[in-house]
């Protein structure tokens, strides 16, 4: 059986935010480098087309990866964001409890029979 209580840090979950999004913009510019030409600068036609082959490779996967970052930044922002939501909705629905709660109910007023 699960507890009975979900904690969340939402500040260290916002945090989490800007450090993905700051390690896509930083990856984003470190692999922005132009690539050459692999057939003049590795001597061999077959290892100048395996080279091409495992760049183009890597860009797929520096771009899956920098997707992949931001994504997770952006779950990030919506759980801090659907999660301070819902926070401040059940303390509102809790302080409206707690005030019809507190505030007796008008009296009944009782008709009066007439004896038979």
């Amino acid at each position: 059986m699960m507890g009975d209580h979900l904690r969340a840090d939402l500040k260290s979950i916002q945090g989490l935010v800007g450090t993905l999004h700051g390690m896509a913009r930083q990856l984003n510019e470190v692999f922005n480098y132009q690539v050459g030409d692999f057939d003049t600068e590795a001597g061999a036609a077959d290892l100048g087309t395996a080279l091409t082959e495992f760049s183009d490779n890597w860009t797929i996967r520096q771009a899956n990866l920098l997707s992949d970052l931001n994504d997770l930044g952006r779950v990030a922002e919506v759980a801090v964001g659907v999660m301070n939501a819902t926070d401040a909705n059940l303390a509102q629905a809790l302080k409206s409890a707690l005030t019809k709660a507190e505030t007796p109910a008008p009296p009944v007023q009782l008709k009066h029979r007439m004896p038979l």
